[in-house]
């Protein structure tokens, strides 16, 4: 089938409707599995609300039970364990393939999950080494970090410590939007949270010197946008007036979780303003253009999308690469998200560019669903399932 014939002609789901029903009892099999950690349970529950509402809604309340027991935070867990969580459980919470009571239980754990990162925002009050908050203060007030600061954990004392990295932060703002859209109590709290958060994020995508700003941007026909990996700098003090960088900070490091996220950031904020703020609507919705733009120019090679960019991976996504693996599910999610709650994205992925991405993935995964990924099977098939029912869902 050519690639024009994608839209005009209804593709035969019915290999992608067997792949996603395997892959889904497989995933079942591995969900409680002592090597399916806290956080990629709450990654794989997200795909698995999503494989219910648009695949297969047969086993949903049966699953219900499953996913609340997967729900067991564990002593060190960063604070963006908290937000796939939190996103997982308010999506199942509105979805109506689930129960009224299991609905009610969603909810009550989607805002025991918004609670896990409630010390989030708090990051460097909490840091009590006062050298390090002179040398390491945040350049700009308002993010969240994606571990507690303290005396054993604080920026740059191991790879992953005290950094406002995107994932945390974007994670934090879908789930404080989210919360706000679904109008519940203490929604003043929830638009508070959203409006700090996005109003920090926006400082970073405008910085000025482009080597740090969170947005790499290029090509003007048509733009194309990128989010990085983390932030970079630290704000300035007198012995260092230029600041000092992240020690983790790689400015050519992407990973496709984080386009996926912001994608989906997007898609809300424009959903909580509404097309009546034009100026504003419009600019969110070409950055939003850019960013497939951009994203499908970065993570693909030969039509398969890549968890990260440049491929091979460059610390720090070198040296975790379980984690990041989990790129291409959340990725192909909010592909979905962005087709399911946005007429001008859902017109414009159902064109020829995007309709073969996600023909070719799927195919991969039909042909091979077995292909090398990560060492942990809950990644692995997390991956193929969500690629899959984003097939289902967005393929005419």
């Amino acid at each position: 089938m050519s690639t024009a014939a994608l839209t005009d002609v209804a593709v035969d789901k019915t290999k992608y409707i067997n792949a996603a029903n395997q892959a889904y009892q497989a995933l079942k099999l591995v969900f409680l599995n002592e090597d399916s950690d806290f956080w990629y349970r709450g990654h794989a529950f997200d795909t698995v609300v999503d494989y219910f509402q648009t695949v297969n809604r047969q086993d949903a309340n049966g699953f219900a039970a499953t996913a609340i027991n997967g729900y067991q935070p564990i002593t060190d867990a960063w604070y963006d364990d908290f937000s796939w969580w939190g996103i997982a459980f308010l999506k199942a919470a509105t979805a109506p393939v689930f129960s009224a009571e299991n609905q009610d239980s969603f909810r009550r754990y989607a805002l025991k999950a918004w609670l896990g990162m409630g010390p989030s925002p708090f990051g460097w009050a909490l840091c009590d080494d006062k050298q390090l908050r002179n040398e390491y203060a945040p350049l700009f007030d308002g993010g969240v970090w994606n571990h507690i600061l303290d005396q054993a954990d604080n920026p740059g004392s191991t790879p992953f410590a005290g950094h406002q990295n995107t994932v945390t932060n974007l994670g934090y703002l879908v789930l404080a939007s989210r919360l706000f859209l679904d109008k519940g109590p203490n929604n003043g709290v929830f638009q508070a949270a959203m409006e700090t958060e996005y109003s920090f994020l926006e400082k970073w995508f405008r910085f000025e010197n482009t080597k740090y700003s969170l947005l790499d941007h290029w090509d003007l026909a048509p733009p194309k946008t990128v989010v990085r990996e983390r932030v970079g700098k630290f704000k300035p003090t007198k012995e260092d007036p230029a600041g000092k960088d992240d020690p983790q900070y790689n400015p050519n490091c992407y990973w496709a979780g984080d386009q996926g996220l912001l994608l989906g950031a997007l898609v809300d904020r424009m959903t909580v303003i509404g097309p009546e703020r034009k100026d504003e609507y419009d600019k969110l919705l070409n950055r939003a253009f850019a960013l497939l733009y951009g994203s499908r120019e970065k993570f693909t090679q030969n039509n398969i999308l890549q968890p990260w960019s440049p491929n091979p991976p460059v610390p720090p996504i070198k040296d975790d690469t379980n984690d990041y693996w989990t790129g291409r599910a959340v990725y192909m999610r909010y592909l979905l998200w962005a087709f399911q709650h946005n007429a001008r994205l859902k017109a414009f992925l159902g064109g020829p560019t995007f309709q073969q991405l996600i023909t070719i993935n799927a195919d991969a995964v039909v042909n091979n669903p077995n292909r090398p990924q990560s060492e942990k099977p809950i990644v692995n098939l997390t991956n193929n399932l969500a690629i899959l029912v984003a097939a289902v869902a967005m393929l005419p």
